[in-house]
């Protein structure tokens, strides 16, 4: 008999649950200490919910849902959940998507807008939502680098003209030595260059509080941190115009993610952003780093950008949504 309860946050629970992601993802393993880590930093003011599904005692499948910082009290909401390969059938992901929804429609505002993001090379559960009234929405190609094989000669004469422009691009560890207000400028530069980002629901400005966690996050390297400024004559550092983050693997030391690579509106086509990433690279070339991994939305210029500089397209991510009004229609 399958019955679905609250998570109860007790070792044996984590245990239980990071068991069934990494055997869903291999690729992307967790560990109990960084789920627990995260759920420790989550602030209480945005909706969120986990449930585990229990056969005979067992916990084989978990799911909830979670509101997005990044459009917080737009009546957006993510849904997520994973399945125990072992036991995986439709009865359990009905059983989960169900109660989830049914959980969301008590929340406050008519209209909801549920999102899930899941890889391309699981067909399957793409197939179950799909099936359920979800549409898929967006993709966000996935590419890969190989760090050895980049022609760095290929890039001297566009970044020789972003430096003419008076653009300066260096570690955030160095400015992190004369900039007091790093923090904020980056906070800035990120709400700025995130407005503009292809996404699936309406976004709205992280809050200084919640983008200071990430800096105290295990991974934070901010040698790794490329930042773009512009010089002027009376400020000695400069605006924070653009920027292109790298996180290593906790699993895998020849492998750096990519995370958010963006420009200030007012500064974009001038060639900052393809400099920003040729700096990324000669960072990973310099510890040894194999691969370089990143997603960007399609229709994001981005993509193109990745392309040109050799990344490679592996299995993407796609986003399917769903709508629902709380007095009518109750998925």
């Amino acid at each position: 008999m399958l019955t679905i309860h609250e998570f109860d946050l007790t070792e044996a629970a984590y245990n239980a649950i990071v068991a069934i992601w990494n055997a869903n993802w291999p690729d992307r393993p967790v560990t109990v200490a960084a789920w627990q880590r995260t759920a420790m930093q989550r602030n209480p003011t945005y909706a969120y919910a986990r449930f585990v599904v229990k056969q005979n005692e067992r916990i084989i499948a978990y799911g909830g849902y979670e509101e997005p910082v990044w459009s917080a009290g737009t009546g957006a909401y993510v849904l997520f959940y994973e399945v125990d390969p072992a036991h995986d059938n439709n009865e359990i992901h009905g059983l989960l998507c169900q109660h989830i929804t049914q959980r969301l429609a008590s929340l406050p505002g008519a209209t909801k807008l549920i999102t899930a993001n899941l890889r391309e090379d699981k067909p399957a559960k793409i197939a179950f939502l799909l099936s359920n009234g979800f549409q898929q929405v967006m993709r966000h190609p996935i590419a890969r680098l190989d760090v050895a094989a980049f022609e760095v000669s290929r890039y001297a004469a566009a970044l020789a003209r972003v430096q003419a422009a008076g653009i300066v691009i260096r570690p955030l560890s160095e400015l992190q030595s004369f900039d007091p207000e790093w923090q904020s400028h980056l906070w800035m530069l990120d709400n700025a260059a995130f407005q503009t980002m292809p996404t699936v629901a309406e976004i709205t400005e992280r809050p200084y509080a919640e983008y200071r966690k990430r800096f105290a996050e295990p991974g934070f390297t901010p040698a790794a941190w490329m930042i773009a400024t512009a010089q002027t004559n009376t400020d000695p550092v400069g605006p924070y115009v653009g920027m292109s983050t790298l996180w290593p693997d906790a699993n895998d030391a020849t492998r750096l993610w990519q995370g958010f690579t963006g420009v200030d509106p007012a500064y974009r086509r001038r060639g900052i952003a393809t400099a920003l990433k040729v700096h990324t690279i000669h960072y990973a070339r310099r510890q040894g780093v194999k691969y370089i991994v990143t997603e960007n939305a399609e229709g994001n210029p981005m993509v193109q950008i990745n392309l040109q500089l050799g990344f490679a397209p592996q299995p993407a991510w796609v986003n399917l949504e769903k709508y629902f009004l709380e007095e009518k229609n109750h998925v």
